[in-house]
């Protein structure tokens, strides 16, 4: 049994063992994807089904982000979609506002 503060299961609410696998296949997913962009190839990520679309447009974001280091302009402009977008969604995603004045490229 798994007790969730929110409606969500996250990461923490889970025993340690199984969090830090996860914690560690993330963390190389990430370092794949900006090793990837370093080297001007693209890459790929892996989506489970069934999915929500919701999950699947959080996952592309994050792994866009991953890509370009954070940079949320290039990261908008590579998914065609506008840079307020990116931030609107991560406000969302992360359930609190978004600070605007510590991005990286905001032009």
């Amino acid at each position: 049994m798994i007790i969730a503060a929110g409606r969500q299961i996250e990461l923490d609410d889970l025993p340690s063992a199984i969090g830090n696998i996860t914690a560690e296949r993330e963390a190389v997913a990430r370092a794949e994807r900006s090793q990837a962009a370093s080297e001007g190839r693209t890459t790929s990520m892996e989506i489970e089904l069934p999915s929500s679309m919701d999950d699947i447009e959080r996952r592309a974001i994050e792994a866009t982000l991953d890509y370009t280091s954070g940079d949320k302009t290039r990261a908008a402009r590579l998914l065609n979609i506008g840079r307020k977008t990116i931030y609107r969604k991560l406000e969302q995603y992360n359930g609190k506002p978004v600070d605007t004045d510590s991005t990286k490229t905001d032009s």
